[in-house]
């Protein structure tokens, strides 16, 4: 168990903040990938920095725009870095099964800042309304372990990860103040503050939008 089999190649990290990928995990005779049993890797100088989904039963398929924020430790001055893609062993036993990781479009990026919140989703330095408009796109979905808008890491886009994501946000307040100048209000479909733009029939923002709007407010009238 643990054994990983690896591509290699040498890299300067120094001025990378991220690295991007998409990798596709197969098997063999059309069998489940058991992650219990099988892990796709990523590594920086023998460390793990990145595995697969580990959550289910069967998780094969495409994993695109997977994300690694590079950690400082690796961009220091000197001896380049080795960056390795593997597939790990997790269990050792006798299989007849195939796994194949398949990894593809492997890219690093170097950002404006030097680093970044976690919730700065288009990698613009700043987390705001833009970031929210890409958030609640993806409101209640379910996804995997590793995309980059499951903050909490729970499996499911919800108020968890909302709550992270608030956390970092830039705190401009004349934007709050403009933003909440028009909540609940009806809009043109273009108007810049109307993140959301189609209705469907389930619970996201429009209905905390009432919510909020009767934020710390008396269901019943207090008696004097």
């Amino acid at each position: 168990a643990n054994d990983t089999a690896t591509v290699s190649q040498e890299v300067c990290l120094t001025d990378v903040n991220e690295i991007i990928f998409d990798v596709s995990l197969v098997t063999t005779l059309d069998k489940p990938w058991d992650p219990n049993k099988r892990s796709a890797v990523l590594l920086i100088d023998g460390d793990v920095v990145w595995e697969s989904n580990s959550v289910g039963s069967d998780v094969r398929g495409e994993y695109c725009n997977q994300t690694y924020t590079v950690e400082d430790k690796y961009k220091v001055a000197g001896p380049n870095n080795i960056l390795s893609l593997g597939l790990r062993v997790n269990v050792a036993e006798d299989s007849y099964i195939q796994y194949q990781a398949k990894w593809d479009f492997v890219g690093f990026y170097d950002l404006p800042c030097r680093w970044f919140l976690v919730a700065d989703f288009n990698r613009d330095c700043y987390v705001d309304m833009k970031d929210l408009k890409m958030f609640t796109d993806v409101w209640l979905d379910v996804v995997d372990a590793n995309d980059k808008y499951n903050l909490f890491q729970g499996g499911i886009i919800d108020f968890r990860d909302f709550a992270i994501y608030a956390n970092s946000w830039d705190g401009n307040m004349p934007d709050l103040k403009m933003f909440m100048d028009v909540w609940l209000e009806e809009v043109d479909l273009n108007h810049e503050y109307n993140l959301f733009q189609y209705d469907k029939d389930i619970i996201n923002f429009l209905d905390f939008a009432i919510f909020a709007d009767n934020w710390l407010k008396a269901s019943y009238e207090l008696d004097e």
